[in-house]
């Protein structure tokens, strides 16, 4: 099972914030010394086509992962979009072991099935 403890760690939750951070700032060509990962998306003036463009930069940087658009105009803030991106990680290493647990007892069942 994969270990994803280091998702949980508040310094993991800091980075990714930051690197959306800095992607918004940059889509919207604001200097990156000016992030306050507490602002508004909206002060910001973040709508839904610069939403659109950080979910694609998500999908590419973290393969993994495909939040929603509403998903992510609902985070609220950077902080809020780094939350989102953290829970996808999790949910998607979540999946494999899942299914192959799943795959597991189906397994068992068809083996019963045989000996009885």
């Amino acid at each position: 099972m994969a270990d994803n403890s280091i998702l949980d760690a508040q310094s993991t939750l800091d980075s990714i914030t930051y690197e959306i951070a800095v992607q918004v700032h940059a889509l919207m060509l604001k200097p990156g010394e000016d992030i306050d990962i507490k602002e508004p998306l909206t002060a910001l003036g973040v709508d839904s086509l610069v939403i659109m463009e950080v979910r694609n930069w998500i999908k590419n940087s973290f393969l993994s992962i495909e939040p929603s658009i509403p998903e992510l105009l609902g985070a609220g803030n950077m902080e809020g979009l780094g939350t989102c991106v953290v829970g996808g990680l999790k949910k998607s290493l979540r999946k494999p072991t899942e299914a192959i647990e799943q795959e597991l007892d189906e397994g068992l069942d068809r083996k019963e099935d045989i000996l009885v």
